[in-house]
């Protein structure tokens, strides 16, 4: 863990936020978009000096949970990563799908929920 002056953050005008959400129940299972995009918001509203980033104004911040970047599922958050950067690369890539059949055949389950979250100002190709 790398900790940084949020003075400097701000200087840095950032492109692109990841947001790691490490609290517990705030995404995963049972979590939909419309939760997640309400999270977003109330994050945003939490540190309104992030309103001048460009990464907020072009609605380059992302959400995802830190059980998919993490451990036996970090693969998955790592094909986020790379779609959220570089959307043209990776469109035929559906993280979604991936970490779904990785759940099944892995452990036998089928979870509804929401782990990673884009902002529908820029959707995912």
């Amino acid at each position: 863990m790398v900790e940084v002056d949020p003075e400097w953050v701000l200087k840095q005008n950032l492109d692109v936020i990841f947001m790691d959400l490490m609290k517990g129940f705030d995404s995963g299972p049972g979590k939909t978009p419309e939760d997640m995009e309400e999270l977003l918001q109330r994050l945003l509203s939490e540190r309104p000096e992030l309103s001048n980033t460009n990464a907020v104004k072009n609605g380059c911040v992302y959400l995802i949970d830190r059980d998919i970047v993490t451990g036996p599922r970090w693969v998955i958050g790592h094909m986020w990563f790379a779609k959220w950067l570089h959307p043209e690369l990776f469109k035929d890539i559906n993280p979604d799908e991936i970490h779904e059949e990785y759940l099944m055949k892995f452990h036998g389950i089928s979870v509804e929920g929401t782990w990673a979250y884009s902002p529908p100002t820029r959707p995912m190709t």
